[in-house]
This record gives structure tokens, sequence and C-alpha cells, in this order.
């Protein structure tokens, strides 16, 4: 019995899609260590020579890195870097320093982007999640939150000051791990992470407005120290659920390098109940490519279109959900009798198509 698992935890994959004039995106072979947790915290403070061998194996050549960021409760305004009491911890300097330096040492290419981790802030008395963050309404969706402990609202008496206050604060992270980014010589950063409320920098659609002053000023910022490509890791839904989100012009709007997505996409309507193969997934990705990604493409020809996430857990519900039973104790699983269990067979299958 063991723990389910991504393959690769996160794969980070070049969407070669389009002829980008400027950045040369045909190299991109890569993994995503994840943040702060797991087993990483070990790795990053003693790296062992088998993951390097791991790595190798994979012909890798790039490694992506997660920085936790951190806020307390939803009233709180103030980005932070945590190193203690904290579910998932900030790397400590020196330890990221030293790791993207191992990893440079070694040729690998790096990628290191900033995310809010809220596993803490969920549970406090004015709870928050990372994906809440910047919704002026989500008070109204949802019972846990309340209008009084929500200053993202527009009607908050305090909206204006902690909205300033908060992305002051976000800017300021930004630009230490910006410093680092550029002294180590760190190719691709990214300014966050699956926070599409709070990534908004048009006024349209779903939510009344939106904070592209805000978000310029943090990239401006950044791009005076740090010479490397830009970019964010917009979370796959803000191309799917197109009667909430709208479209993010974010890439226009701040002037961003490359276009980044968690694909996460599903890639089934309906849980399935037995093994999905490759021509079924063939047929959802096809899908995928011709109505969210090409028109993202033609809308931005010159900006390389990135999967800074994507995995999908070995179960076999994961085309429909992809971390569905992600942390369950793993019993192998044989429908039909091949001698294989029906999770990896179907993690395989989404792989090779």
């Amino acid at each position: 019995m063991f723990n389910r698992k991504y393959i690769v935890v996160f794969l980070f994959l070049i969407f070669a899609l389009c002829n980008a004039t400027e950045v040369d995106t045909s190299f991109f072979r890569a993994v995503h260590m994840g943040g702060n947790w797991g087993r990483t915290p070990f790795f990053v403070q003693n790296p062992p020579q088998d993951y390097f061998d791991f790595l190798d194996s994979l012909n890798v050549n790039w490694v992506g890195i997660s920085v936790s960021l951190h806020i307390s409760d939803s009233m709180d305004s103030t980005v932070e870097r945590k190193y203690t009491d904290v579910t998932i911890p900030t790397f400590r300097d020196e330890d990221l320093i030293r790791i993207i330096r191992e990893f440079r040492n070694r040729k690998y290419h790096v990628y290191l982007t900033l995310a809010f981790e809220t596993a803490d802030a969920e549970q406090a008395p004015h709870p928050v999640s990372r994906w809440q963050l910047g919704d002026p309404k989500m008070h109204i969706e949802d019972p846990n939150i309340v209008l009084e402990y929500w200053p993202w609202a527009l009607e908050h008496p305090e909206h204006e000051r902690f909205v300033n206050k908060f992305w002051a604060s976000y800017t300021k992270q930004a630009l230490h791990f910006a410093d680092i980014c550029e002294a180590e010589g760190v190719e691709l950063y990214s300014l966050g992470t699956e926070t599409n409320r709070l990534f908004r920098t048009r006024t349209e659609g779903y939510w009344s407005n939106n904070y592209r002053s805000n978000i310029r000023a943090m990239a401006d910022t950044v791009k005076e120290a740090y010479g490397g490509l830009l970019t964010y890791d917009m979370h796959y839904s803000a191309l799917t659920d197109t009667g909430f989100f709208s479209l993010s012009e974010i890439w226009q709007d701040i002037g961003l390098d490359i276009i980044g997505i968690s694909a996460y996409f599903p890639l089934t309507d309906t849980p399935p109940d037995t093994i999905m193969d490759t021509t079924c997934i063939d047929q959802s990705w096809n899908t995928i490519l011709n109505e969210n990604l090409k028109p993202l493409h033609e809308k931005y020809p010159h900006k390389p279109i990135l999967f800074l996430e994507f995995g999908y857990v070995d179960a076999l519900g994961s085309p429909y959900m992809p971390s569905v039973r992600e942390f369950e104790t793993k019993f192998f699983e044989d429908s039909d009798g091949n001698g294989l269990d029906d999770g990896e067979e179907t993690q395989n299958n989404i792989y090779n198509s």
C-alpha cells in the first residue's frame, strides 16, 4: 500500500503551437518539483545524487520551483515569507540559492514561481483560500465568508487601504525573489500561481473592478531588477469557464513574455468507470486545443504558451478530476484482469496521449 502519485509530480511542457520570434521554446523538457512540502524540504537541504540521476533518466533540462507566500486570514493585508509554524513554509534564502546553484551547475535551466499557500489561513476564524483572493463578491458566493471580514468587497470600508497594502507587500516579496533570480541566473520567473480572481487587468464579465494598476506596478518593479523571462501561472479555468471568467488580457496589459497555464484540464464530463483509452483522450485534447488554446494563440501569436503545471493522478477517475483520490492509500485494482493496475493504465494513457 502507498499513496497515489503524479507520475512526475508536475510536468512542465511547452505547447508548441506558436512561432515565437524572440523566445526559443523548442527545448523545454521539465519537471516541477513543487513547493516546500512532502519530501521537497529534505531534498532542497540535502539533494541526493539519485534525484539528479532520475532527472537525467527523464531527459529533463528544466526544473520548476514553487516558493510559498503567506497571509494569516482574510483580514491580513501583509504578504509575508514564513519559515516556521505554517504547514508549507517558505524556502529559506540560503537553501533556495543553494539548490538553484546546484541545478545550474548541473546544466539545468530553472523556473521559479511564487504561490500563496493558504492551508493554515483556510482554518482561521476568518478563512481565505488562495483561489478566493481578489474576488469582491466572495462573501456572496461562500457562506463561510462574512462581508465584515472580507475587505476585498468593494463596499467594505477598508477596501482601498487593504488592497493597496496587500499589493505593496506582495510587490516587496516579488522583488525579493526577483533579486535572487537575477543573481542566480534563473531564466523564467512567475509572479504568481493560480489566482485568477486576483490577476485581473480588465473590468468586464462577472466582476466590476480590476487590479491592473497594482499588477502593472509590481511587474514594472520586478522588471527593473530581473532581466529574464517573466510570466504568470494562470489556472486553466480562466479559459474554460467563459461565463464566469473573462479571458485574461494580463499578457498584454503588463507585458509578460510567456503565457503560463496550470493545465489540469478535465478530459471527460463524467467520472469514468472503465479505463479511458488513448483514442478518447486524444479527442478530448483536440477539443481543448481547438476551443481553448488556439484562440489564445491567435490572440497572442508571438507569445509562447507553456503548461507550467500539468499532471494526472494514477487513479481511474483522474481524466475527470486530475487530483482525485490524490492522498488516499492506494490498493491494486485490476478490473480488466490484465495484470496491470487500472489507475496506472489510465495515467499512462493520458501521458501517451
